[in-house]
């Protein structure tokens, strides 16, 4: 297996592990883990962050939402700056606009519920997690994955 992909597949398991645990799991010397790493937080990796319960902190209503929108860039734009906008993405299709949506009350829900509607919404689908099964998990050894 390439060696930044089992260096980035140990990352994603628990970004916290220390460089030495990483290279012993992978077998991969600790200083080359850690060029490596500094190497990709150029390249591939994003940033280091935590997963989090949102209904933990407070935030007990997740949305996800599907739109179609004329002005695609402006919604974009605007939405990417909105605090209850968790993730968002450019989608084709029938759809456009790709939102994951976080909220602590039914009033915070309805409040930008209303503030959408000046995107001149052609099209939406929304519907409230109810659970959630899987979760970030890509590059996590899982059952059947191959190249383990």
């Amino acid at each position: 297996m390439n060696k930044n992909l089992a260096i980035i597949k140990q990352l994603r398991q628990n970004a916290r592990q220390s460089l030495i645990t990483i290279s012993r799991k992978t077998g991969i010397p600790v200083s080359t883990v850690f060029d490596r790493i500094k190497q990709q937080e150029d390249h591939s990796i994003r940033k280091h962050t935590s997963l989090v319960y949102f209904s933990k902190l407070g935030y007990s209503l997740r949305l996800l939402m599907f739109l179609k929108v004329k002005k695609e860039n402006e919604c974009c734009e605007r939405l990417m700056h909105n605090k209850h906008v968790n993730s968002l993405f450019r989608t084709d299709g029938d759809f456009n606009v790709y939102l994951d949506c976080v909220f602590a009350t039914m009033k915070e829900y309805q409040h930008f519920m209303k503030q959408l509607n000046q995107f001149d919404i052609e099209n939406k689908v929304l519907s409230f997690v109810v659970e959630e099964l899987c979760y970030e998990d890509f590059l996590i050894n899982k059952e059947g994955n191959k190249n383990e």
